[in-house]
Formats: structure tokens, C-alpha cells, sequence
């Protein structure tokens, strides 16, 4: 396909200071042709998204998670996935409304889509992978 090249790295800074000093500096510049967007986040959005490949796990190929409360809060965890994606630029914007259309499910709001509809996203998006082979894979298991 011919999706750009996405990425999203946590750089931990040693003050307050220097992140705001990398913050003004970097700020909506470019390395190697690559447009920079930084958000300041906590140690603890770091490590939700360093768990996001096993909420992805649990829901293509595998199978679900044992209980319904688990099962809740992974569907709010790969929401709040698709959501920042959504916000962080307009490419993530059009990639979930491509996507979204393609599952022809009439709506484009992640809350109303199923926890297999999120993850096959997100693994498609994530990875550069097609799109419409992930709404394929939704809709022939269907």
C-alpha cells in the first residue's frame, strides 16, 4: 500500500526544563522528511502503550478475554487507541474513516464498534498494513 510511514516513540527527559526546551524546538518541525508532533504524556500512558500488541493479542486470533469486565476495559483501552490515532493527525483521521466505511457498519464513532472491529484496526494501521484486507477478514468471519 501507499500509506505513509507512521511511528510513535516515548522520549523520557531528565527535567521539566529540557522537555520544554525539546518541546519548543521540535515542535511541528521535521527529521528526515518526517513531521513531528510532540505530546507530553505520563509514565503511565507510556506503559499502556507499551501494552497495546497484548490487548491486540486477545482479540485477533485468540480469542477473548475470560471475563466480561476484562473484556470492557479492553474496549476502552483499544477506543481510547483508536481515538489518539484519530486526533493525532489527519492521516489517522482518513485511515478510520476509510475503514469504518469499508465495514459498512453505518457509523464511524469507535465506541459503537466491537472489540474485533478496533483491534483489526489498530493492528492494520499500526503495522501498514491494508485496510481493506482487515474490513475483508472482519466481514468473511461474519
Amino acid at each position: 500500500p501507499d500509506y505513509k510511514k507512521t511511528g510513535e516513540a516515548f522520549v523520557v527527559l531528565g527535567t521539566e526544563d529540557l522537555a520544554d526546551q525539546v518541546y519548543d524546538e521540535k515542535q511541528k518541525q521535521e527529521i528526515q522528511n518526517r513531521y513531528i508532533e510532540i505530546f507530553k504524556s505520563t509514565e503511565e500512558e507510556m506503559a499502556q502503550s507499551q501494552a497495546k500488541p497484548d490487548i491486540l493479542q486477545d482479540f485477533v486470533g485468540s480469542g477473548s478475554p475470560a471475563s466480561s469486565r476484562a473484556q470492557a476495559q479492553d474496549k476502552e483501552q483499544l477506543v481510547r487507541e483508536v481515538k489518539l490515532i484519530q486526533r493525532g493527525s489527519h492521516e489517522g483521521r482518513d485511515q478510520w474513516d476509510k475503514y469504518a466505511a469499508l465495514l459498512a457498519t453505518g457509523n464511524r464513532d469507535p465506541r459503537l464498534h466491537s472489540c474485533e472491529h478496533l483491534a483489526r484496526f489498530l493492528k492494520a494501521f499500526t503495522r501498514g498494513e491494508s485496510l481493506e484486507e482487515a474490513a475483508e477478514q472482519i466481514r468473511s468471519s461474519s
